[in-house]
């Protein structure tokens, strides 16, 4: 739980800041983009002037949310625009938010806000928010307005619950709380849109994520030894899709909640040359298998890439 003074000393910061400059994680989800838009909308109603950056810009799917305008993925959004307050919203680090280098090479010294709720955050900031407990950043936000007493608008509000459902598998994986259920329940009561949100991100898988689905699991494998159940992505099976991204999206969270083992395993080729894997679990702390391997995340929602492709060789899967 982040405690009062926190969200108070991140208040005070914004409302004195000239510029902000509000940073997404790389490819970003519901999450990391509901918190940001959401932020933006405070700091509108403040008179403030706000920029959001983010390395890769949002899918489609998101264009129902308000603010989407003022997102960029244009680095000179820190060298010419020159905020002096940046804040970083569900990043484990600057890296993962994909800002690092350029951070390193400003020629000022901005004040760094970090809120985010990863078990493996770094606390980069001058000033951490950061609570492994809570569901998502969105709800750290949230909690973040309530506690300063900042009135939930509904485009706020309608951000604020994207992220919450984001992060919770629409209610359905571990990160589910009570908290988060309250969260949701007052922002429905704030005004969410909750029939935007069900028609452009539940009900959003096209034909061809359909097909690429059905590719995915008939790849299913399970090793008893280990309770695991994994499958793989080719880079081939993505080819030619209008939003590649979005076909994957949810794959590991679906085999999560169907399946009966300790640990869900999705890994996927991407046209850089890497292979992402994705661990899903109910009960395993995948936080620390997937920092083993270079990357981070939640107890029982996390991530890693490593360099090279996937190739079957006899019986197994192996990343060259």
């Amino acid at each position: 739980m982040v405690q009062e003074f926190i969200f108070h000393k991140i208040y005070d910061s914004a409302r004195r800041a000239k510029k902000s400059l509000l940073v997404m994680h790389k490819k970003p989800d519901g999450d990391t983009l509901g918190s940001a838009l959401a932020f933006s909308h405070w700091l509108d109603q403040e008179g403030k002037e706000v920029k959001i950056f983010c390395r890769d810009l949002p899918s489609p799917y998101y264009d129902f949310l308000a603010g989407l305008d003022r997102i960029t993925d244009d680095p000179r959004a820190f060298t010419e625009y020159e905020p002096d307050l940046i804040i970083a919203l569900d990043s484990g680090d600057l890296d993962y938010a994909g800002v690092g280098e350029i951070m390193e090479q400003l020629e000022y010294v901005p004040t760094i806000i970090n809120i985010d709720h990863h078990k493996t955050n770094q606390n980069y900031g001058a000033i951490n928010a950061v609570d492994p407990d809570s569901s998502s950043t969105a709800e750290l936000v949230y909690d973040f307005f309530k506690t300063v007493n900042i009135k939930i608008n509904k485009s706020m509000a309608t951000a604020l619950l994207v992220g919450v459902l984001t992060d919770t598998g629409n209610f359905s994986n571990p990160a589910t709380t009570f908290g988060s259920m309250r969260a949701a329940s007052e922002l429905v009561a704030a005004g969410a849109r909750t029939n935007e949100i069900s028609k452009n991100l539940l009900k959003n898988k096209s034909i061809d994520a359909l097909r690429l689905w059905g590719k995915t699991l008939a790849r299913l494998e399970e090793n008893k030894k280990l309770n695991m159940a994994f499958t793989v992505i080719k880079h081939e099976d993505i080819q030619g899709l209008d939003s590649p991204a979005e076909a994957v999206e949810g794959v590991a969270n679906f085999l999560n909640r169907l399946l009966d083992v300790d640990l869900i395993l999705v890994l996927q080729e991407n046209a850089e040359g890497a292979v992402k894997g994705s661990f899903r679990s109910t009960n395993v702390d995948v936080s620390r298998i997937a920092q083993a391997l270079g990357g981070g995340g939640h107890k029982r929602a996390a991530g890693f890439s490593i360099q090279g492709k996937l190739e079957r060789d006899g019986e197994n899967w192996q990343i060259i």
